[in-house]
């Protein structure tokens, strides 16, 4: 069943809505809103947020777009945080991993990435202080399942008690 595309906007709408929200609590303006050619100094202290995908509209190009913004970011700051989300999902509380369409985008983007072979992406990625939970995400999308148990890691995600409706 193809999802409500006004819906998916609306959340997307409400997510980057509750980040500028946050940002704003810890008193950070618009100003800290990178474009692409914006530079910030390299620091572990920086985080910054990598929006590769829109609920709705996680596509094949925008896989592609959103590998090629991410690497260009990965290859400049090679001490600051990066963190990667895709919006439109933070009012669902089923896991991101858990949407069908999120983990056929990921495996996608982490073939433009260059992040599809899992010792490139352990090299790449491995650090989980500079890139939080990437490497987790993408495995439990299924980027990895062809390389089955031969794993130069391993990922353990805590399933969350289900709730019941």
């Amino acid at each position: 069943m193809a999802e409500d595309k006004k819906l998916a906007r609306q959340l997307v709408e409400m997510d980057l809505a509750k980040t500028a929200q946050a940002l704003r609590k810890h008193g950070i303006g618009p100003e800290a809103i990178l474009q692409p050619d914006d530079v910030v100094e390299d620091d572990p202290d920086t985080v910054i947020e990598v929006i590769i995908g829109h609920r709705g509209r996680l596509t094949d190009r925008q896989a592609k777009e959103a590998a090629e913004h991410w690497k260009s970011i990965h290859a400049r700051y090679q001490r600051t945080r990066i963190m990667t989300a895709i919006a439109g999902y933070d009012e669902d509380p089923r896991e991101i991993w858990e949407f069908p369409e999120v983990c056929r985008f990921m495996q996608r983007w982490a073939k433009y990435s260059g992040l599809a072979d899992p010792k490139v992406a352990l090299r790449e990625i491995g650090d989980q202080t500079r890139f939080f939970s990437l490497l987790a995400l993408l495995t439990a999308c299924g980027t990895y399942r062809a390389f089955g148990n031969d794993l130069p890691f391993e990922v353990r995600i805590a399933t969350p008690p289900v709730t019941r409706q």
